[in-house]
């Protein structure tokens, strides 16, 4: 298993994509196997890895991928959107393998400013 504490560089992983665009996964492990051998132990997937061109099924798919090529040789931060509380722990808890998660305010539902500490605790205490 990789490292458990946030140390270092946690880069944000590329997608690399087909033609069609679908996931060029053999492109993705060559890319977190540089990762691993440059001596990363976590690796996030964000905006930066454009997931947001992804369903949740595909993007469940990228963790479950990673997971497996990787064998605990990285730790994943999932990236979690979601409209509210609810929603939220749920993409989180089927975020297959990640060790944490990180999440953006959501962009379609407004949350009142003194309700965001309960959204993220929420989160956290998976409920």
């Amino acid at each position: 298993m990789s490292e458990s504490r946030l140390v270092g560089v946690v880069p944000i992983a590329l997608l690399p994509f087909e033609q069609d665009g679908r996931v060029d996964f053999d492109s993705l492990g060559r890319g977190l196997d540089f990762l691993v051998e440059s001596g990363v132990s976590w690796v996030g997937f964000g905006f930066g890895s454009e997931v947001f061109r992804l369903t949740e099924e595909e993007v469940d798919e990228v963790f479950r991928f990673t997971n497996g090529h990787c064998k605990g040789k990285l730790s994943i931060i999932a990236n979690v959107r979601a409209g509210s509380a609810r929603a939220a722990v749920l993409r989180a808890q089927a975020a297959a393998g990640a060790r944490a998660v990180m999440m953006p305010l959501p962009q379609y539902a407004t949350v009142p400013q003194g309700e965001l500490v309960s959204l993220y605790r929420a989160v956290v205490d998976g409920s």
